[in-house]
């Protein structure tokens, strides 16, 4: 067994839980029938829009740290989830749940592992 197989692991559930958890707050794990009220839906999609369209523009200009596009990616799947979840967007609600994991994975990989693990 490698020696750093139970680091892995232990930041292999800290990620499942960082994703539940930011999943049970996005609403992912609610009904659809749930009555939210009509601006909210406008501005999650508005919201998830701007900040998809902004982490890719982050992410293609040289220079800019990658954490940063992937942070804005975060913020587009977590007013995504919500907004897709209301609409009844099934494969759409998939493509940002796996988006959700993706972000994480980015900002792990950029920002957090580094600053965590030196």
């Amino acid at each position: 067994m490698p020696a750093d197989l139970p680091s892995a692991l232990f930041w292999f559930v800290i990620t499942v839980a960082v994703v539940g958890a930011a999943a049970w707050l996005a609403g992912a794990f609610e009904t659809r029938d749930r009555q939210w009220p009509a601006w909210s839906m406008k501005a999650a999609e508005v919201i998830a829009t701007a900040f998809g369209v902004g982490g890719a523009l982050l992410l293609a200009i040289p220079g800019v740290h990658p954490a940063l596009g992937f942070a804005s990616f975060l913020a587009s799947n977590l007013a995504g989830i919500p907004f897709n979840r209301h609409q009844g967007h099934r494969w759409f609600l998939a493509r940002e749940r796996c988006y959700l994991v993706f972000s994480l994975f980015g900002l792990w990989n950029w920002w957090l592992g580094p600053l965590v693990l030196g």
